[in-house]
This record gives structure tokens, sequence and C-alpha cells, in this order.
């Protein structure tokens, strides 16, 4: 079976997990900081509202991966704390679970450059959802990686496991995607991609079997079956994708990505292009090829179901828009 790269131990990557130990810890003081702006606004007041009101778990279309962070606000009510309290318990939950997320996965998954790649993908392209973070997309960020760490973790970890066993890991880590957001089904499918080609799959059972069934049942779960009608809109609208991007003037979606490359994302496109550059240089040319095209299929993607929108409703597009993130991130981590 291949592997990552990666036989050095831990201390070796020290500085970018001390890096990726900042940004989650800066992240932290924020949520705390910000906690008004960020519960009480938006769909997130709205969570906010059921969670406190009746006291038990929400979660808006069925999507029950908003039930882990809320597990601190139901706590602080438990041990009779005040409304903040309970407000910010709920804000800093959210983080807090990132951050295990993260320790979980350089830790336990002794995965170093799938961490930084979390960080990445919250860090490069998410801006106005950090004010929305009840969003079910950006929410997915975390079972998505953890799922992509487990594929790429080290040899040396978990090597004494029987094939059986570590199948069974990744199939559980790609369950727990069913419960997040249907947009997982197309970052699933370019990070199993990008781990194919990274990796050099093509042989490996383990990574097939793994692949296959969560790939299957994202499939049954989002795809195949009978949807709500606010994400059967929204995956009707990939009927009209050709009609979309051949006059994407005419829609105000287009003014909207404009202005997101125009004003914040020059950095990290600047960056994103270095990396690809990096790939060409060590000869992995048809990775950044695919990492390319899989950048433009998800802005098409996100193009083309936000075609509907007519003023600036930064916090709806954001959250989708953090894939770009994730894709730009694939590179950066992993070489």
């Amino acid at each position: 079976m291949k592997w990552t790269t990666l036989h050095q131990p831990l201390s070796s990557y020290r500085p970018f997990i001390f890096a990726g130990h900042f940004y989650f810890l800066a992240m932290l003081v924020l949520s705390i900081v910000y906690y008004q702006e960020r519960m009480l606004a938006m769909d997130t007041a709205y969570y906010t509202f059921k969670v406190i009101t009746h006291e038990s778990f929400f979660a808006g279309h069925g999507r029950t991966m908003s039930y882990v962070p809320q597990v601190f606000p139901l706590l602080a009510m438990k041990l009779g704390w005040s409304l903040k309290g309970v407000i910010m318990a709920y804000s800093a939950g959210i983080v807090l679970c990132y951050y295990a997320v993260y320790n979980i996965i350089v830790y336990l998954f002794r995965n170093p450059h799938a961490g930084i790649l979390l960080a990445l993908a919250l860090g490069l392209t998410v801006r106005y959802k950090f004010y929305a973070p009840v969003g079910e997309s950006v929410v997915a960020m975390a079972p998505l990686i953890l799922f992509a760490a487990w594929l790429t973790k080290p040899k040396n970890a978990f090597e004494k496991w029987p094939a059986w066993l570590d199948v069974g890991v990744g199939i559980g880590l790609g369950i727990l995607l069913l419960g997040s957001h249907p947009f997982v089904t197309i970052s699933t499918a370019v990070v199993l991609g990008f781990i194919l080609l990274w990796q050099r799959e093509w042989l490996n059972p383990r990574f097939w079997i793994i692949s296959l069934v969560t790939g299957g049942l994202l499939l049954k779960t989002y795809v195949f079956v009978e949807r709500n009608a606010y994400e059967a809109e929204r995956a009707n609208r990939l009927l009209e994708a050709w009609s979309v991007l051949s006059n994407l003037n005419d829609y105000y979606i287009s003014s909207i990505i404009w202005r997101y490359f125009d004003t914040q994302y020059t950095f990290p496109l600047v960056i994103f292009l270095l990396s690809l550059g990096l790939l060409i240089w060590h000869k992995r040319i048809l990775a950044a090829i695919y990492v390319l095209l899989s950048f433009l299929a998800i802005l098409a993607i996100i193009m083309v179901t936000h075609a509907y929108m007519t003023s600036n409703i930064y916090n709806m597009v954001d959250g989708y828009l953090g894939y770009l993130g994730f894709t730009m991130g694939l590179p950066l981590a992993f070489q």
C-alpha cells in the first residue's frame, strides 16, 4: 500500500504544526471576542434561538453534523451559565471542534500535512462565513479532511492494524460525511482524485474499497434520493450550467465573484499558482493539471448554483467559496 512520504518524526514538522496551533487558538480568541456578531445574526441566530429555547440539539435540513458543536452551549445550560456564557460557549465550541479535529489528525493519525490542509481550507478563502459559523457547508470541512487524513496517513501510523480494520475505519469516517452538506459530494470526489494521483493508488485495494463505498453512500444520500425543496432547487440549477456560464456577465454572481478575487483572493491566488508551479517543477504535472481543473470546476458550480442572486449576500456564497481554499490548500499542504 502506498502512503505519503512522511517518515520523519513529528518534530521535523514542528514549525508547521505550531502554525496550525496558533491559527486555531487565534480563531478561538476571535470567536469569544466577537461572539455576538457570530451568533446573533442571520442563520446562526436561528440556530442559537432553537438550541437555547428548546434546550436540545437542532439541525437545519437534517444535517446532523451541526449537533457536535451544540454540545458546548447545552452543557453550559446544564451548568447554569448565564445567557451570555451559553452563547459564548456555542461560538467558541465551533472553533474547538475544528481544533479537536486538527489535533486528532496531527497527533493520532500522525499526519501534519492534512492538519495544515484543515487550517488552509478554513483560512484561505473563508471570509464572511466567520460571522455565520453554523453553515454546514463550512462545518463539513472537518469530517472531509479527517477522512482525507486517514487515507493519507503515514505508513508507520497504525501499521499493525489488519487491513479489514483500516478499511472499516476509513468507511466509518466516510459515513460521517453523510450528515454534513450536499456539496461535500463534490469536494470528496476532488480530494479522492488528488490522493489517487498524488499517492499513485491505482492498485491499492484499500483505497478503492473505501473510496467506492464512501462515494456510493454520498450519491445515495445526496443525489439518488428525493431532496427537500431547498436542496432540490440548488441541484436543479446545475441543469442550466451552459446557459449561465455562456452568459456569465448577465448574472450578478459574476460581479460578486470578481469582487472577491479583486479585493480578497489576490494573495491566496498568487500562492496557489506558485504551488502549482512547484508541482510542475517536481514533475507532478498531472496532479497540477488536476488541481487547477478542480479549482475551475468548483468555481463554475458555485456560480451556476448561485446565479439567482441579485444582491451582496456574502454569508451565503462565502461558505461555498471556502472550497476554493480547500482546493488551493491541497498542493500547499502535501508538497
